[in-house]
């Protein structure tokens, strides 16, 4: 990209992506409005929680940059920025009309399975990373 969002340019998206959350929480008339909602923004609200999570652990400040996003993840696979846009995007929408497709669950299960479906691709994506790295470290 010849022109990079930055940190007021990310905040802004948030806030107009959560806005229209809440709206459409408001004013939908789904059964399961807050876990369409969440698939939504599934991606980055897990991907927040789980860097400041690990940050915490690690007993570093949450807000220090450092590279355990998702996409840097996908990055250190070697994978190109339009491969990444594609990949994440198609996860999303797979799983925002999963949420639709099953919405007669509930709410509670369908976050409950938002998140456990999140934390399992960001497992086997870090278990991708690692053998990545360490097959890069046995040829040098």
């Amino acid at each position: 990209a010849k022109v990079f969002m930055g940190d007021t340019g990310a905040m802004i998206s948030g806030l107009v992506i959560s806005y229209i959350a809440i709206y459409f929480i408001e004013n939908s008339t789904f059964e399961s409005r807050p876990a369409i909602a969440m698939s939504i923004m599934i991606i980055p609200i897990f991907d927040t929680i789980r860097v400041m999570v690990l940050r915490m652990i690690r007993m570093k400040s949450i807000f220090i940059a450092d590279k355990n996003h998702i996409h840097h993840k996908l990055i250190a696979l070697g994978l190109p920025p339009i491969v990444i846009v594609a990949l994440l995007g198609s996860v999303n929408i797979i799983l925002i009309f999963s949420v639709y497709y099953f919405e007669y669950l509930g709410t509670s299960i369908l976050i409950i399975a938002l998140s456990s479906i999140a934390l399992i691709f960001t497992s086997i994506l870090q278990i991708f990373v690692a053998k990545n790295i360490h097959a890069k470290e046995e040829i040098l």
